[in-house]
């Protein structure tokens, strides 16, 4: 379960801001985006994952019995005590957090600004373009941010305050925990507030799914 954990968490924030760097690959470049079929796109999703097991598969290797019960958040959770961690700190901060955060702004500022462009070229043409896009966007982006900011306050902040019972240790875990949880949620409920289509994706396959789950009781013929 520990494993898991660390490999599902570090995936789900590098998908977040895949997301996004292909949103911005689509309008950034729309033709060369024709050649992003869903072949290399699932070669790019399992290689993100193999790259995001690189840390769990290294705990099992390591130290498979390095697990201590914690009582922040009441699971169980990887201690880090030998000393090899020390020298990977910085490479998995970055992996992890820091790197998927920077991708996320330097592809989102980018977008806003061609939306924003395709909105004034729309008015000036006498029509309009659906603001919903535009607002996922930034929903998405500002809540990927502030949830990923707390995390890499601990993990820095944890490198220097040792106490177990510091603000550091303790508060500030426990909201980079929530925070990270929050971030995965959060994206479901935007884009099915704020796509249309999505929304009408989901609702269609909701009623077929309905459909065929459905069984037909026969009435019992009365005489």
């Amino acid at each position: 379960a520990v494993v898991s954990t660390q490999s599902t968490g570090a995936a789900s924030t590098w998908f977040i801001a895949l997301v996004a760097f292909i949103k911005y690959a689509l309008l950034k470049f729309p033709i060369k985006a024709r050649n992003l079929t869903k072949k290399r796109v699932h070669m790019i999703c399992v290689s993100l994952w193999i790259m995001c097991s690189l840390v769990p598969t290294a705990m099992l290797v390591i130290d498979r019995d390095d697990v201590y019960f914690d009582y922040r958040m009441y699971s169980c959770d990887y201690a880090f005590t030998a000393e090899i961690w020390k020298s990977l700190f910085l490479p998995i901060l970055l992996m992890n957090s820091t790197i998927p955060l920077m991708l996320m702004i330097a592809t989102t500022a980018p977008i806003l600004r061609y939306l924003s462009a395709a909105r004034q070229a729309a008015r000036n043409a006498g029509g309009s373009i659906p603001w919903q896009g535009t607002l996922a966007v930034v929903l998405v982006a500002v809540i990927y941010c502030f949830t990923t900011v707390p995390q890499i306050i601990y993990f820095v902040g944890s490198s220097f305050d040792y106490s177990p019972t510091g603000v550091i240790h303790f508060l500030i875990y426990r909201i980079s925990v929530f925070s990270g949880l929050l971030n995965i949620m959060a994206n479901f409920p935007v884009y099915f507030l704020t796509i249309g289509s999505f929304r009408d994706y989901l609702l269609t396959k909701a009623k077929e799914s309905l459909r065929l789950t459905s069984i037909t009781i026969p009435q019992a013929e009365t005489s």
